[in-house]
């Protein structure tokens, strides 16, 4: 219903009227403001309460249906209808106390469990937030993760009190808690203080009809969007803004640094050979690429999208890269030191062109509005493809030395699916670093495996993948070594070459996109804004620049692999990230 209807709200008539939101009334047409579209009603008590009667403020497009019951029998004397402006003034002062009271019950910057832990709390004694700190009873803190030793300061009956009655709303809570649903009790009691017969949006026009000044302290209901079902990774232990206490995200950062260092080792064994270089050259590269990975993994979690997203090098750029290899104007370099340089010129060259259009698609916005038709369904290719592309570099390495691959593979499963479902505990100490325990026990495993003489009579090639002293990476590289731009000598342009990268990194754009989704969902951060998911974009972009000018020999994107590490920790803090682009910075410097 709109203004253009008001012909059929004459004044003094009698209408029978169902709203939008579900309410029906009976009433007499007092006026129509075209201009506000707002009409007015004067609208009968129940029997028995006086000759007053309620004059009803109803924006006209909240009216679903309407019937015309009638004329009344003195349309014009509406000097009889009482409007009790004393009592509506002191409904809305009331109404915005409540939510000012209700809007200082929501911590900012706080996981959907501490919001949880905070209402339940607020049941028994007397709460408040100080920035992402619990303070109860003035005294008693409470801090993140929190649990009972979080608890600090006050009284020591105090502080046994709160522990106490922590630790029982913790159990109450976990029962049912999952990350992936708001408080809606919590927004319900903001949203739920004004009477039933009208709605936020018509209480407040309609205050603000009769001359009220109004401050907007209302939560409109159409603005109150909670987040998707199922959108978000269910009970995760540490979402993007609530670290772990400082030695567990050391150790989950070092195992995302583990996690990325297969890739990084792998990408320069295949392709270093390819460009006529030794171990020497494979340790530089190696070396390279885990710097560029430490400083893109930061400036993305501090100024790209800032979701716990490692980028590392990428086999999306491998196929473009070996093309470039085997380019016809290197093969009349016989010098394998020197054909090895001039390639990787070629290949920084083709990156510095390719970085380009990331660039400028992700900071012009041109991918958010591609990012808008990109629902969680329509991501659910382009993670699984992704991932499923992986196959072909990872299952292949396996099955060249069946005896160690299979065992970290069982023991990755056991570790992180079945051990913490033996042990009771709250403690998640084998399903959060599972990685680290079984590389540890394998790489014990196989190094017993090569000292006690198993692979003495096997082929060379079973040797060069099983044993722990074939690879020759720790005895090239040298002790120290700091990565610097152009370390390979000045970059060369080919066109052809730098179209084929320009290929490659839109292949990258797309791989990422669906691996920052899987980020932001297992991270139990919200839906990625389609803005702020093109500003990532366009940093990744700005680390494909850094791989052509330090000289990568490859381009970057998302770790899928570390994306996966998420959902496997159920941790998704950004510092866990942080510290393991640390890590990588690192042992980048420290070559041995």
């Amino acid at each position: 219903m709109d203004a253009n209807s008001g012909e059929e709200f004459a004044v003094g008539c009698l209408l029978s009227i169902k709203t939008t939101l579900g309410d029906e009334f009976e009433g007499q047409v007092i006026t129509f403001d075209r201009s506000s579209n707002i009409l007015a009603i004067q609208e009968g008590l129940k029997s028995g309460s006086g000759p007053r009667r309620n004059i009803r403020l109803l924006k006209a497009n909240y009216v679903k249906e309407f019937s015309f019951l009638g004329q009344a029998e003195d349309p014009l004397d509406v000097k009889k209808c009482y409007l009790d402006l004393t009592s509506l003034q002191a409904r809305e002062e009331s109404a915005i106390r409540e939510a000012e009271i209700a809007a200082e019950r929501i911590g900012v910057g706080v996981t959907v469990e501490a919001q949880s832990i905070f209402d339940a709390l607020s049941k028994t004694l007397p709460v408040r937030w100080d920035k992402t700190v619990i303070v109860v009873m003035n005294e008693v803190r409470v801090s993140s993760p929190y649990l009972s030793e979080s608890v600090t300061g006050g009284t020591p009956a105090a502080n046994e009190r709160v522990r106490k009655v922590l630790e029982l709303e913790r159990k109450s809570i976990l029962r049912y808690f999952t990350c992936d649903v708001l408080p809606g009790d919590h927004w319900r009691r903001l949203s739920g203080f004004i009477c039933r017969s009208v709605s936020h949006t018509e209480l407040f026009w309609g205050l603000r009809y009769l001359g009220f000044s109004v401050r907007r302290a209302f939560v409109l209901r159409d603005e109150l969007v909670p987040h998707p079902v199922k959108d978000q990774l269910p009970n995760v232990s540490y979402c993007i803004t609530s670290p772990p206490p400082w030695p567990e995200a050391i150790l989950l950062g070092f195992q995302h640094y583990l996690v990325m260092l297969g890739t990084t080792v792998l990408i320069p064994s295949t392709l270093v050979p390819q460009m006529g270089g030794g171990n020497e050259e494979k340790a530089k590269m190696i070396q390279t690429l885990l710097f560029v990975a430490g400083l893109n993994t930061l400036t993305q979690t501090l100024f790209g999208t800032r979701l716990p997203a490692v980028i590392g090098g990428s086999f999306t750029f491998v196929p473009t890269t070996l093309s470039i290899i085997l380019a016809g104007r290197y093969s009349d370099v016989l010098n394998p030191q020197e054909k090895f340089e001039k390639i990787m010129r070629g290949i920084q060259g083709a990156l510095i062109v390719a970085s380009t259009l990331q660039i400028v698609i992700g900071f012009s916005g041109l991918w958010r509005n591609v990012a808008r038709f990109l629902s969680p369904l329509s991501a659910v290719p382009l993670v699984a493809l992704t991932g499923f592309g992986l196959y072909e570099f990872g299952f292949p390495l396996l099955a060249k030395c069946v005896e160690i691959g299979v065992p970290q593979l069982i023991f990755l499963i056991i570790f992180s699916q079945y051990i913490p479902h033996l042990m009771s505990g709250e403690r998640h100490v084998f399903d959060r670093f599972a990685v680290i325990f079984s590389v540890v026990i394998v790489w014990i495993y196989a190094h017993l495996l090569t000292v006690g003489g198993a692979y003495k009579n096997t082929p060379t090639k079973t040797q060069t993948s099983c044993r722990t002293d074939r690879a020759g990476l720790i005895g090239a590289a040298p002790w120290i070594r700091v990565p610097y731009p152009f370390q390979w000598g000045a970059p060369t342009f080919d066109a052809g070459e730098a179209f084929a990268m320009m290929a490659a990194s839109f292949v990258a754009l797309v791989e990422s996109t669906g691996a920052f989704i899987a980020v932001s969902r297992y991270a139990s951060a919200t839906p990625l804004p389609p803005s702020i998911l093109s500003r990532g974009v366009g940093w990744q972009g700005v680390g494909i620049l850094f791989s052509g000018i330090f000289g990568t020999g490859n381009g970057s994107s998302v770790s899928v692999e570390n994306a996966g590490l998420l959902a496997l920790t159920r941790v998704g803090s950004r510092r866990v990230v942080q510290i393991s682009a640390g890590f990588m910075i690192f042992f980048s410097i420290l070559g041995k």
